[in-house]
């Protein structure tokens, strides 16, 4: 076949074929991402819901993780505090080893102590309750004297109960006071 055609119409056409053909590639990669791009739109809609999910679970754990960090402490700080009020002594509260030992100090030579026990209340006083055996009434009456003649203790009691019998009574005495 011949070449009808002159050189340059031979250009223009090569040249048109090329930018029909970059043109088609062009449109191609366009239609493609375009694609590409609708079909992931679902997708990053659905990820973004599940991560703000995701987001808003980890606070709630994150709080819940705190107030359990906050009671912890706060229950082991409150148990604290409780032991070293017990263990601490203010100015005027006086130390229970002294009381007990004014207590055994005044003892008549009649009177064996079995027991004394101590006992903390509310208001930062204490009762040490006193019970032994008094071999007679006189010597149980002036114990209880000479205990309330001490200042460091604001009240004693002895019930009247403990002195029913002349000899060999068992009393009970509640003294009160500031330790």
């Amino acid at each position: 076949m011949r070449n009808l055609l002159s050189q340059k119409d031979k250009k223009v056409i090569i040249n048109e074929y090329k930018l029909r053909i970059i043109i088609i590639v062009l449109t191609a990669i366009f239609l493609t991402t375009l694609i590409a791009g609708t079909l992931l739109v679902p997708s990053y809609i659905l990820s973004n819901f599940k991560f703000n999910i995701i987001k808003e679970h980890a606070e709630i754990i994150k709080k819940s993780v705190e107030k359990r960090e906050q009671s912890g402490s706060g229950l082991i700080l409150n148990d604290t505090q409780q032991k070293l009020n017990i263990l601490s002594i203010s100015e005027d509260n006086v130390l229970l080893s002294t009381a007990f030992r004014k207590i055994l100090d005044k003892r008549p030579s009649g009177i064996k102590i079995n027991e004394l026990f101590y006992k903390k209340q509310q208001d930062n006083s204490g009762a040490i309750i006193t019970s032994g055996v008094a071999s007679k009434r006189d010597i149980l009456l002036q114990f209880e004297k000479d205990l309330k003649k001490e200042n460091i203790f604001s009240e004693v009691v002895l019930p009247i109960s403990n002195l029913a019998s002349d000899r060999n009574i068992e009393f009970s005495i509640s003294i009160k006071g500031k330790f």
